[in-house]
């Protein structure tokens, strides 16, 4: 094998790595670059899907534009809810928080992949705000 090809197998495990890495990079905090319209099909899947005490424990340590983001794309009744349920959780390990978020995150990137909702994962809205 010449050290060419060498070179050129190297990059393409680089490249698939570094694709890899992104898709794991992803983030609880990136729903931020989730356009309001989008926003609020995830809200009513998370409702549908989930007790709102894993929107409230996966906020608990959540990026507040998230919190923002999400409870802007509720009803009024579900918000205060919510903001119950957030005040009566009791102090939780970072892990706790962390599975919950990822149940969300689980839930999203499904949607992403159905294509219901468009994901930027810079973090950046890509839509209205």
């Amino acid at each position: 094998m010449k050290i060419e090809d060498q070179t050129q197998t190297a990059e393409e495990v680089i490249n698939s790595s570094q694709m890899e890495e992104d898709d794991e990079m992803f983030t609880f905090d990136h729903l931020s670059g989730i356009s309001q319209q989008d926003m609020e099909q995830v809200a009513r899947e998370i409702q549908a899907e989930f007790d709102l005490t894993v929107l409230a424990t996966a906020l608990k340590l959540g990026d507040p534009a998230v919190a923002d983001k999400i409870r802007g794309s509720m009803s009024i009744q579900i918000k205060k809810e919510l903001d119950e349920i957030i005040e009566s959780l009791p102090k939780m390990k970072v892990k706790e928080v962390e599975d919950e978020q990822q149940k969300i995150l689980n839930l999203v990137k499904k949607m992403e992949t159905e294509g219901q909702i468009t994901i930027n994962q810079s973090g950046d809205s890509t839509g209205d705000t």
